[in-house]
């Protein structure tokens, strides 16, 4: 072992502690970089000069221990501390932060790459990208907004772009029905004053009394001067309780009969038709001809029967059925009020949506029907203006059902509580189908009814204005019309040695051949950290230990330096004695 042995063993210190200056240069530069974790630097002695291995105690010898003497030292690793940096609440919801173990993932051209920078924003496509422009990675939704998982893909926040709406599936309604009140004695009750005959085609009439079959084009007075031509246009109106039934109209063709002409007017007044629809009363629903008493013979009468309660009282003047024809408009019938719907009854109003987001009107009336030892019975009418059919087909009439209440005024059954208004040729879906929940509603004995809705769960079109994102990762969007809405989840990735990684630059990781393959999933799996919205994680440099290992390190190479310095003394000093 010669003199020049201090001289490698103190240049090894140099350039280890030179080495660890450098680590520690590095941490200080990026105490401000968002999600930068800090690097230690570890030495380790090199490999020794050995004069004696030592001997084992033998005899009167108690053994030698080893002779050796080391030759520097040299850099064992440098280690990432993945340790969590304080968070920056920033309020941007595209800003995340990780709580606990895991990266978030990013795509570019170049490949796939890995982060704790979190410093998101939207581009002009509404894509998320990192602040170098990389995709923000993470899972999409199928069309019933569901987090499809598994299958990753560039996230995108359609601010401004996407738009829902909800068909309404279910109506709540809320109220008292005064079961108090008196019961149904009658119906409306009206006579068209102008009788209908069939044309002979020659200017008189045959003398045989019309039926539904015949054709409206037939239809004559008693002078067999016609009614109806073909093109003209029929316009329906009314009242119906206190409100005022919207204007429908019917366009007759050669094809059109009487009995379409009763179908559209029954359609217009929302009558409805069904079975049991007029309770205990014993009259037919809709319109029919009638014929004998004051009809003249050869002739019949419209005649309008509504349905039980005040509410559903049909009132018609001469304005209520006009026709409109090249000559102009004309109003030729006018109509007899022969009897006044009664009974204890109450209407009500209320707004659904269709598949589209397009608003509907539908009015409700209760009515009393029966009371008995056990309970009461009141049955519901549901019409809509807003149903596709037209001319003959139209019916305003969607929907009927009944309540049972107890002796307690508890309801206690419903039956046919489902509403459906036909949206054919609208766009929408075809059937508006939506429950009536009267649960909300009970019949007690009171000075008046009273009947609301106080709730629906359809929606009326609305654009996406906002969005944040939760702990799990997950992405709610919230709309104009007030839904809310998942739009994706951002995936994070995990390996089984996060010391394995290859620092990328720009605050990214690739895996290395010691990192273990991504294990990708959302957050809070396979052992992942959550995500924290409008805040930034912050470097994890510890400055006062950097300042420490600073001067430990500046201490080293200086005593180092020495090292060779005194070394170098010493040979010249041999150099000069052999001279």
């Amino acid at each position: 072992m010669g003199i020049t042995s201090s001289l490698i063993t103190g240049l090894s210190g140099l350039s280890s502690n030179q080495a660890q200056l450098d680590v520690i240069g590095n941490n200080i530069a990026n105490v401000n970089t968002v999600g930068y974790k800090s690097s230690q630097m570890e030495f380790k002695s090199q490999f020794s000069q050995n004069f004696s291995l030592g001997s084992a105690p033998n005899g009167d010898l108690g053994g030698t221990n080893p002779q050796q003497v080391g030759m520097g030292v040299t850099t064992g690793s440098i280690s990432r501390n993945f340790n969590d940096g304080s968070r920056d609440i920033t309020g941007v919801n595209s800003n995340l932060a990780m709580e606990g173990p895991g990266f978030f993932v990013l795509r570019d051209p170049n490949g796939q790459f890995f982060t704790r920078d979190g410093s998101f924003l939207l581009n002009s496509l509404n894509q998320l990208v990192s602040a170098n422009g990389q995709h923000v990675e993470g899972f999409g939704i199928d069309s019933n907004y569901n987090v499809v998982p598994g299958v990753l893909q560039d996230i995108t926040v359609p601010i401004g772009s996407l738009t829902v709406a909800d068909a309404t599936t279910s109506v709540s309604m809320t109220g008292n029905l005064n079961t108090g009140g008196p019961l149904p004695t009658q119906v409306s009750d009206l006579t068209m004053n102008q009788p209908l005959y069939v044309s002979d085609g020659a200017g008189g009439v045959t003398g045989t009394a019309p039926t539904s079959a015949d054709l409206l084009t037939n239809m004559a007075d008693g002078s067999g001067n016609l009614y109806f031509n073909a093109g003209d246009t029929l316009t329906m109106g009314g009242t119906v309780g206190s409100r005022s039934v919207a204007a429908k109209t019917l366009t007759v063709t050669s094809t059109t009969t009487l009995g379409d002409l009763q179908s559209f007017m029954s359609g217009s007044l929302g009558i409805n038709t069904g079975t049991g629809a007029n309770g205990s009363i014993a009259t037919t629903p809709g319109v029919s001809l009638a014929t004998g008493g004051t009809v003249p013979a050869g002739a019949v009468a419209l005649t309008v029967d509504g349905n039980p309660g005040t509410a559903n009282d049909i009132a018609l003047n001469s304005n209520s059925l006009s026709v409109t024809s090249g000559s102009g408009t004309t109003m030729p019938f006018s109509w007899t009020k022969n009897a006044t719907a009664d009974g204890e009854s109450i209407a009500t109003s209320t707004t659904v949506y269709d598949s589209l987001g397009t608003a509907v009107n539908v009015n409700l009336v209760a009515s009393l029907i029966s009371r008995s030892a056990t309970g009461a019975t009141w049955q519901y009418y549901a019409t809509s203006p807003d149903g596709a059919s037209t001319g003959a087909n139209l019916n305003e009439a969607v929907g009927m059902g009944t309540m049972t209440f107890d002796t307690s005024g508890h309801l206690v059954s419903t039956s046919n509580n489902s509403v459906n208004i036909d949206r054919t040729g609208t766009g929408a879906t075809p059937n508006l189908l939506f429950n009536l929940d009267f649960s909300g509603i009970s019949a007690l004995s009171d000075t008046s009814s009273s009947l609301a809705s106080n709730k629906q769960d359809g929606l009326p079109k609305g654009t996406l204005t906002n969005y944040q994102i939760e702990t799990t990762g997950i992405i709610k969007g919230s709309f104009s019309n007030g839904a809310s809405r998942t739009l994706g989840q951002i995936a994070v990735a995990s390996f089984r040695n996060d010391q394995g990684l290859i620092d990328n630059g720009n605050n990214t990781w690739q895996a290395g051949p010691n990192s273990g393959t991504a294990v990708i999933s959302a957050p809070g799996e396979f052992n992942t950290g959550h995500v924290v919205s409008g805040a930034l994680e912050l470097s994890n440099v510890d400055l006062s230990s950097e300042f420490v290992k600073l001067i430990s390190a500046s201490t080293g190479f200086s005593a180092s330096s020495r090292v060779i310095t005194t070394s170098n003394q010493l040979l010249q000093e041999l150099l000069s004695a052999a001279r």
